[in-house]
């Protein structure tokens, strides 16, 4: 995806641009004659093509973009803007309550992404009762609305090795683990955790969480 190469280029080439400036600005430079600039941006030209290059590299094979086509995250997501997804994040590491995850329902090759939040972890047990979420019996504190509709989680639910509980942060408004078309998301079928907001390009941001 252009888009998300273009993204990634950016960030790294600014920060390395502020780094060198602030580089520059240490030096006892004398004299301020046009074959020192020069002398000066020949440097910087040549790490900044670097730079590009390697985020280049990281964007075509770390990473991933998707859109997001609904409103289950809002008012964290909204409708329409793009994000990169870190496809690294969980072979380094194990999925972490509270990160936003890129996942499919199955194996099929066509299977479309859905992004939603992590909230029970293999091996606890999710129920929603009275509007409000608990994990082994305990109440989980969260500032979202009440939930109107448990769906399966009216029920204990004890989450298998590798599986995850995961809910829209828009919770009356969202298909998520509650519902059979999606039920606990096994870690085979996550694509990555998102990472950063590409679209639009105004609002270009790393997700918290």
């Amino acid at each position: 995806n252009l888009q998300a190469l273009l993204a990634m280029a950016y960030l790294i080439a600014g920060a390395t641009i502020a780094s060198y400036a602030l580089y520059l600005a240490g030096l006892k430079i004398v004299g301020s004659t046009k074959a020192s600039l020069i002398s000066c941006a020949e440097p910087l030209a040549s790490i900044i093509a670097v730079v590009l290059l390697l985020a280049a590299v990281v964007s075509i094979f770390f990473c991933q973009s998707v859109v997001m086509q609904e409103g289950s995250m809002e008012p964290t997501l909204k409708t329409g803007q793009e994000f990169l997804i870190n496809k690294v994040s969980y072979k380094l590491g194990e999925p972490k309550r509270g990160d936003i995850i890129v996942f499919k329902k199955d194996a099929k090759e066509h299977s479309s992404l859905h992004i939603k939040r992590i909230v029970g972890l293999p091996g606890e047990k999710i129920q929603i009762k009275d509007g409000v979420l608990y994990i082994d019996g305990k109440a989980y504190k969260e500032e979202y609305p009440q939930i109107s509709n448990p769906g399966l989680a009216e029920q204990q639910i004890t989450l298998g090795k590798n599986e995850y509980f995961v809910l829209g942060d828009n919770r009356n408004n969202s298909e998520d683990s509650r519902f059979a078309e999606v039920g606990n998301v096994k870690l085979k079928y996550i694509e990555g955790k998102l990472w950063l907001r590409i679209h639009p390009l105004k609002e270009l941001a790393l997700i918290a969480g």
